[in-house]
């Protein structure tokens, strides 16, 4: 590291009386002028005058003398403290210098009583080469200044304070001090400093730890054991037999070759040491090799030792073979020993650009089928692997056949990703293609905001296994690799490919970027000599292993590579309880274990690569996947307070994540589009599901119009008012009514197949479509399914906020993305696409199980049926929790009209009463005046309606006269005695009654204001089927309709529904629709139109009636019905 550079004093300028002189020189050489004036001079006054020129001349000069001096002192002013704030500057500087290499230091050599934290914490990291802590010191500062050159001349002030800096600044205080075991054969030191020194070198892997002890002190290093440093080369019953041994020939047996060993003797004469081995005696005085050291020596009792070899035990890097992720020089990072030469020296690979020294940085692999090449990428990766920690490599592995290249290799915490068995699921290239891009952005994102500082962005390898034969799949992806090839050497990514034969055409882009060739075994010289520039490779003999490494035009060497199928020595399995201590252990033998297994288990859990490729989405989340925090709370209930409700997992592949689809239900419509199979019914499952976890039957109201069947289990939870089925228009009519009145909370209607809704309820269809344009002004919001887009009209189409679209038939009438559409799987419920990406539904379920998709593959129709009766289960368990937790009151239930009310049941009322509402089930009765039409074809009640009238107003009003216009004689004998019953023609009749009325009429208008008082009793005309009497018939009645009021006049007409768009324009209904008077209107054809107030009828069961009045909407009530 550059130290710290000081700019030199500042150098004085020389004090120069003479230049004083020379700017008073013009003054006193003035003085010569006055001095001749002077001789001149006759009297007093010139004498006096001449005085004062002489004396002003004096002291301009001693002021310009003082001026120089005054601007002098300035200038030094100011070059002392510009030097000052620079050695401020500098000073600020040294001491973050000197905080960064105590903090630096600190991590590579942290004290014993942080260890066991560090490495419980994950935070540890193998390094500090051979370099031992034995405790703090006061050490030279790495970037300490060095004294600039001082001259003759510089400021002395400046000087001294620049000598001050850097006499300050040589050393900084409490730096960990450390002894190197490679230059040091002896240490003596007490029994805390030398535990913390075997603590300090268990953080190196390539040191094996031993103790040679006399038996009364074999105690105090029984916690060595913990170490996996201590492990010898025989094996016991409980693995490695322990370096923990009395005598010096069972230490010779068991001492593994070729690592350094860090010998402790405790009461026991040491061997003698050699260049392998450096023994700590335990003594009183610390010394190295015969030397003191500076510095307070560090402590370490034995708990805190044996803490700290609890923690590393199976967590330390492996000593023979395994990782070794230890500091190394830059010469060393990225290189790979690929095998051995002919003379059985390493051949490495240094997969470096060749500006840092290397081979690389991108390369390429041929060999035939059974000449090793798989086993050569293994040994490859696994030795990277072994070598590089996962901060510093990240690997992406792809084997486009699924082949045993990349076997055993999963768990490596290197592995950014992992993708094989390309050639079964071509789709997956063109997430692969996308994977890749999306990390060369991102790279040259974090490049381009770090100002071009690739920093501790880890190195990424991608290997391609038969590459050939992906390019020949989709050969597009060319252009993806030579861009890695263009542009990975800047962005730290390294490229090796590999396949059995070399396709030139192919390779043409990318061949000028591959700087090194491995070839083994060819099946052609042409293939041989297009590697590697010569036929050598084909001449191999057909033994698996045997290449050429070809690094420049100069260089070709031959190795073998090695063989990682190997296996290495466990404990046996089944496993047995054997207790371990620092002695032998009598057991079974050891059982052998793949050397690759053996690597990748050591080095999981040690940190982890930059995930660049996601999974496909083929297992769907449940509801437990995406709130795992659902508990039951006293207040809440069964649930999770959220405002959105998680329906799924959104697949970017090109931001590298999956981002968790979230809608809020009660902020706007949600359209749910696919067709049969997709998961359309699931989705919404999943939906309403949602939304009762998370929000309360006080929060949230839910309707549903469960038209296509899916939604039963749901119809039990607290929030739900009401389920309307295929088979109950009537209630679905009944719940879109009741939310077009407005409600206080947030309300839900759940419709499950809009086609269906539009086809047997148009009705109930319009009426939705209104609530979809108006409804949110009063809380009220939509979730609908149906099979295609355009089930729904445009206008209604366009209120829809979210749009969720799983599988269409036809992908062109995709709303969203008719690309992506076109990509949606058919075998794969709940995928779809929202907002340009492609996601997966959760299923409706609580649990977190990975086969939460039992309709994914139904093998046959039976076995759909149990999966599908499996989901209602689970459904059915969830809603029972949220129901059975909930604390409060449930939402109120839509209570449902009888079909049949008597009228004898009816609650007592003052006036006519007709039926009951729905909703409240309050009785309806007649307007205490006016008149009324009652509309409805055969069969649905009318007759007997006007019935219920008549014996309503005998018993309502006793003293009133009563006249029934039957025509066809339909209620002869069933009328009370009191009503006048006229069958047949009404003419005469009604020229009574109005003759009648009129004189009433002319009487209170020729009596004055006084008479003109509403009579005591009325008159009550019920008129059934008034299209069958003449017009002219009501002629004479018409002028009283006006005045009705005035003489008691109540007329009530009934006619067929159809034709009474027609006879609206007729005297005497288009007389009552002038007056406003109200209407029951029956069940008939919706074809007549707009009839009372505007009201169409339609089809309805007997009795079942809209009262219809100006300026309200209608009210259905079960007309009253008197029995016989």
């Amino acid at each position: 590291m550059d130290r710290i550079e000081l700019r030199p004093p500042p150098v004085l300028d020389r004090a120069d009386g003479g230049g004083a002189l020379l700017s008073a020189l013009p003054v006193l050489g003035s003085l010569g002028s006055i001095g001749l004036v002077a001789t001149m001079a006759g009297g007093p006054r010139q004498y006096a005058g001449i005085a004062l020129f002489v004396a002003a001349a004096v002291l301009i000069a001693v002021a310009q003398v003082e001026r120089q001096r005054r601007q002098r002192s300035r200038s030094i002013d100011a070059a002392r403290r510009d030097y000052l704030a620079h050695l401020a500057d500098v000073r600020t500087r040294l001491r973050a210098a000197g905080d960064g290499q105590r903090a630096a230091a600190l991590a590579r050599h942290p004290p014993p009583a942080a260890l066991a934290a560090l490495v419980e914490g994950g935070a540890w990291r193998p390094g500090g080469g051979r370099q031992v802590r034995y405790g703090a010191a006061d050490l030279p500062l790495e970037r300490a200044p060095t004294c600039p050159e001082i001259g003759a001349r510089a400021d002395p002030f400046c000087a001294a304070a620049v000598r001050r800096l850097v006499t300050a600044f040589e050393t900084w205080p409490a730096l960990p001090a450390t002894v190197d075991l490679r230059g040091t054969r002896v240490l003596t030191a007490p029994a805390g400093l030398a535990r913390a020194l075997v603590c300090s070198a268990a953080l190196t892997p390539d040191v094996a730890i031993g103790v040679l002890a006399a038996t009364e002190a074999a105690s105090r290093w029984e916690w060595v054991k913990w170490l996996p440093h201590s492990a010898g080369r025989v094996d016991d019953g409980v693995g490695p037999r322990r370096l923990v041994v009395g005598t010096a020939e069972v230490l010779s047996a068991l001492a593994p070759e070729g690592r350094h060993l860090l010998l402790v003797a405790d009461g026991v004469p040491p061997p003698a040491p050699g260049p392998a081995m450096t023994v700590i005696a335990v003594a009183g005085r610390f010394t190295v090799d015969g030397r003191t050291v500076p510095g307070v020596a560090d402590d370490c009792p034995t708990e805190v030792a044996e803490a700290f070899g609890r923690r590393l035990a199976g967590r330390a890097p492996a000593l023979a073979g395994q990782p070794d992720w230890s500091p190394r020089p830059p010469g060393d990072r990225l290189t790979v020993v690929i095998g051995t030469s002919d003379t059985g020296a390493d051949v490495r690979l240094d997969l470096k650009e060749a500006a840092l020294g290397g081979h690389g940085p991108h390369g390429a692999v041929i060999g035939a089928t059974g000449s090793g090449k798989s086993e050569l990428l293994r040994a490859m990766v696994l030795r990277l692997a072994l070598s590089h920690p996962p901060a510093e490599l990240n690997l992406v592995l792809i084997d486009f056949k699924g082949g045993a290249a990349f076997d055993g290799l999963t768990g490596l915490p290197h592995v950014s990703a992992l993708i094989t068995n390309l050639a079964d699921e071509l789709d997956l290239l063109g997430r692969t293609a996308e994977a890749l891009t999306s990390e060369l952005t991102r790279r040259q994102e974090l490049i381009r905001a770090a100002d071009g500082d690739r920093g501790g962005l880890p190195t990424l390898l991608v290997v391609v296994d038969e590459f050939a034969e992906l390019l020949a799949a989709r050969p597009d992806l060319d252009e993806l690799f030579v861009t890695i090839g263009r542009l990975g050497r800047g962005l730290g990514i390294h490229l090796l490919v590999a396949c059995q034969r070399l396709d030139e055409g192919r390779w043409r882009g990318l061949e000028s970027h591959l700087s090194y060739r491995i070839g083994l075994r060819t099946f052609t010289a042409e293939e041989s000599r297009a590697v590697l520039g010569v036929v050598d490779a084909y001449e191999l003999p057909a033994s698996p292993g045997l290449g050429y490494l070809r690094t420049d035009p100069r260089t070709l060497v031959r190795f073998r590579a090695p063989y990682v199928g190997t296996v290495l020595r466990q404990p046996p399995d089944p496993h047995r309880v054997l207790p371990f201590t620092a002695a032998p252990v009598q057991g079974p033998p050891p059982r052998p274990v793949p050397v690759v297994d053996a690597c990748v288990a050591v080095m999981q859990g040690r940190g982890s690569a930059h995930r660049i490729w996601l999974p496909p989405l083929d297992v769907p989340a449940t509801l437990g996947d995406l709130l795992p925090e659902v508990a039951v709370d006293p207040v809440r209930g069964f649930g999770v307070p959220r405002a959105t409700v998680p329906l799924g997992e959104i697949d970017r592949p090109s931001r590298q994540r999956r981002d968790l689809l979230e809608v809020d239900l009660t902020a706007g419509h949600v359209a749910i589009v696919g067709t049969t199979g997709s998961g359309r019914s699931t989705l919404l499952r999943t939906a309403v599901a949602g939304l009762a976890v998370t929000r309360t039957p006080q929060e949230v109201a839910v309707h549903l119009l469960d038209l296509g069947g899916a939604l039963a289990p749901l119809a039990g939870l607290p929030h739900v008012t009401a389920r309307a089925g295929p088979d109950e228009p009537e209630l679905a009519a009944r719940m879109v009514r009741e939310l077009r009145r407005g409600h206080r909370r947030p309300t839900l209607l759940v419709v499950d197949d809009w086609a269906a809704l539009r086809c047997h309820l148009p009705d109930v269809e319009e009426d939705v479509a209104l609530l979809a344009a108006h409804g949110r002004a009063s809380g009220v919001h939509l979730l609908v399914t149906t099979g295609r887009w355009t089930d729904l009209r445009a206008a209604v189409r366009d209120l829809f906020d979210t749009r969720l679209e799983l599988r269409l038939a036809d992908p062109l009438d995709s709303e969203v993305d008719r690309r992506l559409a076109a990509a949606v799987p058919r075998d794969r419920p709940g995928r779809g696409i929202v907002d340009g990406a492609h996601f997966l539904a959760a299923v409706p379920r609580l649990d977190t199980s990975t086969d939460a998709r039992p309709e994914a593959r139904p093998a046959a129709r039976s076995s759909q049926r149990r999966a599908e009766t499996s989901a209602d289960a689970v459904l059915t368990d969830l809603v029972e929790a949220v129901r059975r937790h909930w604390p409060g009151p449930t939402q109120p239930r839509l209570r449902a009209l009888p079909a049949t009310v008597r009228l004898g049941e009816l609650p007592a009322a003052a006036g006519v009463r007709l039926g009951i509402c729905e909703g409240d089930h309050a009785v309806l009765t007649l307007p205490p005046s006016g008149h009324l039409v009652v509309l409805g074809d055969d069969g649905s009640g009318r007759t007997s309606l006007l019935r219920t009238i008549v014996h309503e107003v005998v018993r309502a009003h006793p003293a009133d006269r009563i006249v029934f216009l039957d025509p066809r004689a339909t209620l002869a004998g069933r009328l009370p005695d009191r009503s006048i019953h006229v069958t047949g023609d009404p003419t005469a009749a009604l020229a009574v009654v109005a003759e009648q009325l009129t004189g009433m009429l002319t009487g209170m208008l020729t009596e004055g204001p006084a008479a003109r008082q509403a009579p005591a009793t009325s008159t009550w005309v019920l008129a059934d089927d008034v299209d069958l009497a003449p017009a002219t018939a009501w002629q004479p009645i018409l002028p009283v309709l006006a005045r009705s009021a005035d003489v008691g006049l109540r007329l009530v007409v009934s006619r067929r529904v159809g034709g009474a768009g027609r006879a609206f324009y007729e005297p005497l209904l288009a007389t009552l629709r002038e007056l406003g008077s109200p209407g029951v209107i029956l069940s008939g054809s919706a074809e007549e139109g707009p009839l009372v107030t505007g009201v169409p009828a339609r089809p309805a069961d007997p009795g079942r009636a809209r009262w219809a009045r100006s300026h309200h909407e209608p009210t259905v009530f079960q007309a009253a019905y008197l029995d016989p």
